[in-house]
């Protein structure tokens, strides 16, 4: 399931010294990974990735918890994730009988 988190939310109209909004971060959870972002600017067009990607940054702690997370997944993975499907579905299930009883 994913989900996004919005705290602190800021933002400056172009020309205006006054924020109209500040200090937003967001929280990204995608799958198994979470990440915690900053939001440095806001763009009025859109534009290229590499562009976009300088509006905000990933704080260090939420890298940080990324990286080790990632780590303990190459170091013990789980069993399960390893599984493609699911349960056999009945044709399966003939199969593996009509293999096991030798192709009777």
């Amino acid at each position: 399931m994913e989900f996004l988190n919005i705290d602190n939310f800021s933002f400056a109209y172009p020309g205006q010294d006054q924020a109209a909004l500040r200090g937003v971060s967001l929280t990204v959870e995608r799958g198994e990974e979470r990440f915690e972002i900053f939001v440095e600017k806001i763009s009025a067009v859109r534009g290229p990735a590499p562009v976009a990607q300088t509006l905000y940054r990933e704080t260090d702690e939420s890298r940080e918890k990324r990286e080790r997370a990632s780590e303990m997944r190459k170091i013990a993975m789980e069993p399960a994730s390893t599984i493609a499907k699911g349960r056999p579905t009945k044709r399966d299930a003939r199969l593996i009988r009509r293999v096991q009883s030798g192709w009777a």
